[in-house]
């Protein structure tokens, strides 16, 4: 209730191409390549449509699901234009001169796919920053009966950002993500230094999923019986972890899939320049901030936002950062506070999210 599909895509990330040109190569890698369709695809948890729009320009078809009914009410459509649609999200023309897909939402739990679908009659099946919420022994049960043979399944999902250009402040930005709220709550102006963790406010075990970099989503076979795992190509699986690149080695968890190639890390990566506003609106649609919200329905007068508390951290984190940097380069003369601040505070912040992708095929021929 009260959901704005607008203002939610304004301040997330939304997802680069090279995310979708990957799940396409991959999905029409088949020998031979005629054996895999374009029919339909479907995007399962689809929110506001934020993943399902860029499959437009590949398919016949694309369906986008989510349980939510306010999700589904302002999920985005391109009639009768495109023009209440974001820019960065607006599919290009097809490479094939193909017209764009037609579209439909629907509301409709992913482990319930084989009851509103025939069998083998979906071609790609996506899931975007959504699985970690799914019962995985019913989802691929579901997806054993409907995906045809050859079809592709891809799930993707990103956690807690970094700042490249200040890579040390990982920790910080962990504890205020993910810390249990033992820190004291600011409860002064005075004191920037404290600030409220919302770690303990996310909605478990999902998010702790997340943060593992989906390594705990099951492929088929572990999940025991009723997946039908002899009909997915296991052997040939992807499960990589992106988008890492200056993000120190001590805070790559160990529970985290293998990185993708050192090439790759280079270039495929999910981020965005934001002013300290955008972080802000950001941080502001994280659901765990809402529950902190709904926890104190009503706040004392004295009570601090911890979403400004953390970012003045942060900021006076960055400027002293910086104020050091510029004294090692310039022989120990000592710069202009005021100005190393004017600079933290008018530049664009680049955020970087590592982000996990998962890809299995389904076997052409049956085993």
């Amino acid at each position: 209730k009260g959901f704005d599909a607008f203002s939610y895509l304004s301040h997330r990330p939304t997802y680069p191409t090279w995310i979708y040109d990957r799940v396409l190569d991959f999905h029409f890698s088949a020998t031979p390549r005629s054996a895999v369709n374009r029919s339909l695809a479907i995007d399962l948890g689809c929110g506001p449509g934020i993943s399902t729009l860029p499959l437009l320009p590949h398919f016949d078809n694309v369906l986008g699901l989510d349980p939510s009914p306010g999700m589904i009410s302002t999920a985005l459509r391109p009639q009768p234009s495109w023009d209440h649609v974001p820019p960065q999200l607006r599919p290009s023309s097809s490479p094939l001169q193909r017209p764009l897909a037609n579209l439909d939402y629907r509301v409709s739990n992913a482990e319930e796919l084989h009851r509103i679908l025939p069998p083998r009659s979906v071609d790609l099946v996506i899931s975007a920053q959504a699985v970690h919420w799914f019962d995985h022994p019913r989802l691929w049960s579901s997806l054993s009966r409907v995906v045809s043979p050859g079809g592709t399944v891809a799930f993707w999902g990103y956690a807690d950002f970094f700042l490249p250009q200040f890579p040390h402040l990982k920790p910080l930005i962990t504890r205020f993500a993910q810390g249990d709220d033992t820190a004291p709550p600011l409860q002064t102006e005075e004191d920037p230094t404290q600030f409220v963790s919302l770690g303990s406010y996310w909605e478990q075990p999902g998010r702790s999923i997340l943060v593992q970099g989906l390594s705990s989503v099951p492929l088929p076979s572990q999940v025991g019986r009723g997946s039908d795992a002899s009909v997915w190509d296991e052997s040939n699986a992807y499960r990589r972890m992106h988008s890492l690149l200056d993000l120190l080695p001590e805070d790559r968890l160990p529970s985290w899939p293998r990185p993708a190639s050192t090439v790759d890390q280079d270039t495929e990566l999910m981020q965005r320049f934001m002013t300290w506003d955008q972080l802000d609106s950001y941080l502001r649609t994280w659901s765990s901030y809402q529950a902190y919200l709904l926890s104190r329905p009503n706040p004392s007068p004295s009570s601090v936002d911890p979403i400004k508390s953390f970012l003045q951290r942060l900021k006076d984190e960055m400027v002293h950062s910086s104020l050091r940097a510029a004294a090692a380069t310039q022989g120990g003369h000592r710069p202009d506070p005021d100005r190393v601040c004017q600079q933290v505070e008018s530049q664009p912040i680049l955020i970087r999210w590592p982000l996990s992708l998962i890809m299995i095929k389904k076997n052409l021929v049956a085993r």
